[in-house]
């Protein structure tokens, strides 16, 4: 509607509306929506770090069987004794390769058994834990072929590693 000429034009007057107010409640359910998307990122992320953490245990506890299936290797006429050691408590016997110039004292086949079995044990421990165990058996009996377990815990919750090897074989 349009006014005469020298009228001028004013904005009709009206009482607050009932949407005052509406734009305040948008802003704060915006902020809880935020705020919960922020919260399940954080829980997001966390997960995510341990099961880095985990990921990382299990590379770590590959490569220490294999480590131990190569200390097995190297030492033939020991292998024998190697399940023997690892089920009870093994000590160090100050070994060394054959290598003249260690100040180590060189062992027999048992003595270094023994030694590599310690050795392994305390970097288990230092790796996976005070309690990490592991069981080495020999699954036919007579042939080269093993399964050594590694068990440790993990957020209350037990994690075990297996390894299956053969060893080449050993003609004395």
């Amino acid at each position: 509607m349009r006014r005469a000429s020298g009228d001028r034009y004013t904005a009709p007057m009206h009482p607050l509306s009932r949407q005052a107010g509406v734009t305040l409640v948008e802003v704060l359910l915006a902020s809880a929506l935020a705020g919960f998307a922020l919260l399940a990122l954080a829980m997001l992320h966390s997960h995510s770090l341990r099961g880095m953490e985990q990921a990382q245990r299990q590379v770590e506890a590959t490569f220490l069987l294999q480590d131990f299936a190569s200390r097995m290797q190297a030492n033939p006429a020991g292998r024998a004794s190697y399940a023997g050691f690892l089920a009870g408590t093994p000590t160090s016997q100050g070994c060394s390769s054959t290598n003249d110039s260690d100040a180590a004292s060189v062992c027999n086949a048992t003595d270094l058994a023994e030694h590599d079995a310690w050795m392994w044990t305390v970097m288990i421990e230092e790796t996976l834990g005070e309690d990490a165990s592991a069981v080495l058996t020999s699954l036919v009996s007579g042939d080269t072929s093993y399964k050594l377990t590694l068990s440790w815990t993990e957020n209350n919750e037990a994690i075990d590693a297996e390894l299956i090897f053969r060893l080449r074989p050993w003609i004395p």
